[in-house]
């Protein structure tokens, strides 16, 4: 019954599978092994924490006890609730880091070998990548050291990085504080992508990381930039005053001309190209480049790879609502960061399944809707665990010791009919795909205090106090 019953449930067998390759026995240990730091295994293992949580985000709406007592009843948890959660609350950010990057190298043994992307032809044998921050809020206030603090909870402070040619987050860098700025953030993150792409990488940003500082570490890592630009570093255009003009792709008119951010050939100053879109209803969009090459490059063609930077606040919407990262399991910024994590490597897995489905049956990846394949996830792991206990689903699958090649086999087979997206109206009365991110759905009508601090703070301030 239990095998037929996964055979049915074919997308929850997809996706259990790839995790069983992701976060195996023996690969997980050796993580473990790399990046304990001061944690230590007793009782529950490191593996068993990482199953207990990814239950917890696909199959219980992130709620802890419900994964905790699932587990207890197939005899995987012998512990009590307190216990499970004061592990989940210890657990090391280099572990938290490490679930994301180490993941990359089988999740892309797995990966379709060609895949259909949206970067411009110019910077197709690139690799392209985002990066941005995430702050982890509203953290409960169950920890002694922030009852009574006023105002929301932050947790931890994410850096993340995210190739645009696979939609797939790569690398993750990260602060207890949840206040921090992702500047001391970023030469880690850096560090992380290197090992993974050593050579021909573009990095999209946004305005916070336009200093005299983050592009230089970008540049010393062997790879170019393109962000917005920042006033509160000067641009110095050269003394020949060349300036060429055109229109980009949506009729846009734009100024191209180089010069110096910061002082003209100063020891700290750079060299770039700064393009500018004069826009009427709204400010003007400034971006600066260190791609010189205007033959090779096209100002439009760079403004259309900026314009892929939305895609990693389109995953972390992603992630934030569909994996219930509003709800917080942990009480600690360590805790919140392992949710996130552990969320991202299942988001990893949606857009794995997406890129076979688009490319098995020939759809555009634009047609193709992550978000529907996300609930059909969901839904049909937990109808496998009501059907059969998800124990004993996980270690049928698990003992089948699938290889990656095997389990890529199986994520081609997936469809279904409900997986493209909804066609929209325009106002000229075309149908079109939606493609545009859908606002957040607001946590309360009620309005809420703009306060916050992080749990990093919180607890300093407390013992501080204390010891006054």
């Amino acid at each position: 019954f239990c095998h037929e019953a996964i055979r049915r449930a074919s997308v929850a067998e997809g996706v259990l599978s790839v995790l069983a390759v992701l976060f195996s026995e023996e690969r997980i240990a050796a993580l473990y092994g790399r990046h304990r730091g001061a944690s230590y295994e007793g009782v529950i293992s490191f593996h068993t924490l990482v199953e207990l949580m990814y239950s917890a985000v696909i199959e219980h709406k992130a709620v802890g006890s419900s994964a905790f007592q699932s587990a207890r009843n197939t005899g995987k948890l012998s512990v009590s609730d307190q216990a499970a959660y004061g592990k989940i609350r210890r657990a090391q950010k280099s572990l938290s880091n490490a679930l994301v990057c180490d993941s990359m190298e089988p999740l892309m043994e797995m990966f379709p070998e060609v895949v259909e992307t949206r970067v411009p032809a110019c910077f197709c044998e690139h690799n392209v990548f985002c990066i941005d921050g995430k702050k982890l809020k509203d953290v409960a206030k169950r920890l002694r050291e922030t009852r009574g603090v006023a105002g929301r909870l932050l947790g931890g402070k994410a850096l993340v990085a995210l190739s645009v040619h696979e939609q797939l987050v790569v690398a993750m860098s990260s602060s207890l504080d949840g206040e921090a700025n992702d500047g001391p953030l970023v030469p880690e993150l850096l560090t992380q992508l290197h090992q993974w792409s050593p050579t021909n990488n573009i990095i999209l940003a946004d305005s916070q990381f336009c200093d005299l500082t983050t592009p230089r570490r970008i540049l010393a890592e062997g790879s170019d930039f393109v962000m917005r630009y920042h006033p509160k570093v000067h641009f110095h255009a050269n003394s020949d005053g060349v300036t060429a003009e055109g229109r980009d792709h949506r009729g846009r008119l734009y100024t191209d001309e180089s010069g110096w951010l910061g002082k003209p050939h100063g020891k700290t100053s750079l060299r770039v190209r700064r393009i500018t879109v004069k826009r009427e209803d709204a400010p003007d969009l400034i971006i600066v480049t260190s791609l010189q090459d205007t033959k090779k490059f096209a100002a439009c063609d760079v403004l259309d790879l900026y314009s892929l930077r939305w895609t990693i606040e389109t995953a972390f919407q992603h992630v934030t609502e569909e994996f219930d990262l509003r709800h917080m399991i942990g009480s600690t910024a360590e805790a919140t960061l392992f949710q996130f994590a552990i969320s991202l490597v299942i988001y990893n897995v949606m857009r794995l399944i997406h890129a076979h489905v688009s490319q098995t049956h020939n759809i555009s990846p634009e047609d193709l809707s992550v978000l529907k394949i996300s609930r059909t996830a969901k839904k049909q792991i937990v109808a496998l665990s009501v059907m059969v206990s998800a124990g004993e689903a996980t270690d049928q699958i698990q003992s089948r010791k699938q290889t990656e090649s095997q389990v890529a086999q199986m994520l081609s087979c997936l469809w279904d009919d409900d997986w493209l997206k909804a066609k929209k109206k325009n106002r000229t009365g075309k149908t079109t795909r939606k493609n545009q991110p859908v606002a957040p759905t607001p946590l309360s009508s009620k309005k809420r205090s703009g306060a916050h601090t992080s749990v990093f703070r919180a607890i300093i301030a407390y013992y501080k106090r204390k010891d006054v």
